[in-house]
């Protein structure tokens, strides 16, 4: 019982470690690109690869897969979470699932930052 509340334990901690290291390496490309399109693109691909890589990786054991996918890539870029879903719902062979939560991603997203911006207009 101790061993598996310490080894969660030990996530929730290396998760909360490599999230502000993840957040200022965001910010430290973001910096690099002068906040522009770049850096998020730059962002998006770089966190979306590593994720794939270290998803399907057999040398890193799971604890070490979550701390650094959800620690340190989910707080470089949530968009590698988003990717890593969509890839794995096309690895699965569900093609309609995947394009569902493709373009509601997309689609709302977008939607809601222009949502967010009209009612703070109107604030």
């Amino acid at each position: 019982m101790w061993r598996g509340l310490v080894q969660g334990l030990n996530i929730v901690i290396g998760i909360f470690i490599l999230g502000g290291l993840g957040a200022f390496f965001r910010y430290m490309v973001g910096a690099f690109f002068m906040h522009s399109m770049y850096g998020v693109l730059a962002v998006n691909v770089i966190a979306s690869f590593f994720a794939g890589v270290l998803s399907f990786s057999t040398t890193l054991s799971s604890p070490y897969k979550l701390v650094i996918i959800f620690g340190l890539l989910g707080s470089f870029s949530t968009f590698s979470s988003y990717a890593l879903q969509v890839h794995q719902l096309l690895l699965e062979g569900q093609w309609l699932r995947a394009g569902v939560v493709f373009i509601a991603n997309n689609l709302l997203s977008i939607l809601a930052c222009y949502l967010g911006y009209k009612l703070a207009l109107n604030l």
